[in-house]
């Protein structure tokens, strides 16, 4: 069970990280549930010591807030350009069931929070995650690339490799 490997290292230090790897390699993943797999929702941080649930997508939508992330409404607009101007406009991007339930919780659009409508969003074709998810995940790997001064394909800087030195197979 997934549960069973959280914080547990004993895999790798003994060597055994090969077959994880080869496995989340081969295996296809599993759509993206927005209400959460149970293994994450309700043992990720479990402590048999003092047991309670600890659910990583409440903490999620909780870090967003403290942090200060624009709702979901803004940064669908940065990433797409598409304004949101009402509940039904959500609706092209959020399935209408989904919306209609995210009615019952926010008082108005734009208080949604990106974390929750993010996982609720139509994927885009051949991925995983919607626009707005894609959108973010796009920015953060550019970030990862252009701010790494060691980045294999980066060529001119003081600890850039030379061809002989990349070994691409």
């Amino acid at each position: 069970m997934l549960k069973d490997r959280f914080f547990n290292m004993l895999e790798v230090w003994k060597g055994q990280i090969t077959p994880i790897i080869r496995g989340l390699m081969a295996e296809p993943s599993k759509n993206i549930d927005p209400y959460g797999v149970i293994d994450l929702k309700d043992f990720l941080f479990f402590n048999p010591r003092r047991p309670s649930i600890v659910d990583l997508f409440s903490i999620n939508v909780n870090r967003g807030r403290d942090h200060g992330l624009p709702g979901y409404v803004h940064i669908l607009q940065y990433c797409t350009g598409y304004e949101i101007k009402s509940w039904k406009s959500l609706e092209k991007f959020i399935p209408p069931v989904k919306v209609k339930s995210l009615r019952k919780v926010y008082r108005h659009f734009r208080d949604i929070d990106l974390f929750v409508a993010g996982l609720l969003e139509y994927h885009l074709i051949d991925a995983r995650v919607g626009p707005t998810f894609a959108c973010l995940i796009g920015i953060q790997f550019y970030h990862w690339k252009y701010g790494d001064r060691f980045y294999f394909e980066h060529g001119g800087e003081s600890g850039s490799f030379n061809p002989g030195s990349i070994d691409i197979h």
